[in-house]
């Protein structure tokens, strides 16, 4: 498609800030948990969902990446390998589609625990493939400037969580109630 490795080195590294600024959402389970307990508490009419009880679903996203990245540097060779015959395109997609899907679905549930399990282990373990793929496919069109590409594709994450944070509150507490 592109002749140019320069430009198609510089669409990896757009499209890896991109990925990066997408998964900067999972930080926002902070400022969104007293929505998703409210929300627990009014679906299941029961007041025994806690935001002591919601706030475990971050952890058990960092449980997701932390059980995945124990599992890739276990079989970095079998992953490095797949990448190469996939493509990183292709696995992107694939991550980027199923963390959308369990996004989705998580969303539609009314049961906190299946919450739980699907947006934040679910999303975890996706977090895990997905976060340094890209970036360690953009080294291989640049490799003299890693640490560059690495301080602008990880800062994408940050950038994302700000984001998105206005978002979520601005979506979320619509009339500016205080909390």
């Amino acid at each position: 498609m592109f002749k140019n490795l320069a430009l198609k080195g510089l669409i990896c590294v757009i499209g890896a800030f991109f990925i990066s600024l997408s998964v900067g959402i999972i930080y926002l389970w902070g400022i969104i948990t007293i929505y998703g307990t409210s929300y627990f508490r009014i679906v299941t009419l029961n007041n025994t969902v806690t935001e002591d009880l919601t706030d475990i679903v971050f952890p058990l996203t960092l449980l997701g990446q932390v059980k995945h990245t124990i599992f890739q540097a276990i079989s970095m060779p079998i992953v490095t390998r797949y990448a190469n015959k996939m493509s990183a395109r292709m696995t992107c997609c694939v991550c980027g589609m199923a963390m959308s899907s369990l996004t989705y679905l998580s969303s539609l549930t009314h049961n906190f625990y299946t919450f739980a399990l699907l947006f934040g282990l679910g999303n975890g373990i996706i977090i895990g493939i997905i976060y340094i793929l890209p970036i360690s496919h953009c080294y291989s069109f640049f490799p003299r400037k890693r640490k560059f590409l690495s301080m602008a594709i990880i800062s994408a994450s940050g950038i994302g969580t700000l984001i998105f944070a206005i978002m979520a509150e601005n979506c979320m507490n619509i009339n500016d109630l205080s909390l």
